[in-house]
């Protein structure tokens, strides 16, 4: 009925990356497969004797189309986004914040095809109004086939990037993150960013979820 695979990874201060990163913690991955889809469960926990930083992120790629039969055209990409960070020309946000352009707005509606224009954009998450229930994340439709692929992001996930390599390649990227992008040397609030650090032995956990859906 389900496999479960976890893996585990101690950070100590053997590694020879301590002395950039001094805090000891262990890393824990499950993922849950089932006919009800892919569940991802993120848990860290500090081991070490200080407040440690925390950042979450995950490069999840998805083909465009989803579906072997379908052409590009016919898949959509609905995102709960909020507002914008401006970008340098380093692609690192500034601190300034931006409004939904009237065709980012569609990624709230009808969707957009994320194929043919280079797309990389930093976004905050919002939960939005999906179907009657409240949502955060992604999804994709492809009304061809009727089908609907979503990614839900649980509420730790404030943060999402929206890459697709150019616009030329057979997939985009959704990218959930705990924090927005170089987070720690921003000067803003950490509710506005997303920033956290973890208390000596806390743990922090948090799931994303994949899965399929007909469009009814």
């Amino acid at each position: 009925e389900e496999i479960e695979v976890e893996a585990i990874f101690n950070y100590t201060k053997d590694h020879e990356f301590y002395k950039y990163f001094p805090h000891e913690f262990q890393a824990k991955l499950t993922y849950n497969l089932s006919n009800k889809g892919l569940k991802q469960t993120t848990s860290v926990i500090n081991k070490s004797s200080l407040k440690m930083p925390l950042g979450i992120g995950f490069h999840t790629s998805f083909n465009i189309p989803f579906h072997p039969e379908s052409s590009e055209s016919d898949c959509k990409l609905i995102a709960s986004i909020d507002k914008r960070w401006e970008q340098d020309d380093r692609n690192l946000p500034t601190e300034k914040i931006l409004d939904l352009t009237a065709d980012e707005k569609k990624y709230l509606h009808e969707g957009i095809v994320p194929k043919g224009y280079p797309i990389e954009s930093h976004y905050m998450l919002k939960p939005m109004n999906f179907n009657g229930h409240e949502f955060k994340g992604a999804i994709f439709e492809d009304r061809s086939k009727q089908l609907r692929l979503v990614y839900e992001m649980g509420k730790d996930y404030k943060h999402i990037v929206i890459w697709n390599d150019m616009g030329d390649k057979e997939y985009v990227c959704v990218e959930p993150q705990t924090c927005m992008i170089n987070a720690p040397n921003v000067n803003m609030d950490d509710k506005i960013t997303g920033f956290k650090t973890l208390e000596p032995g806390e743990l922090w956990s948090e799931v994303c979820k994949i899965y399929l859906e007909e469009i009814k």
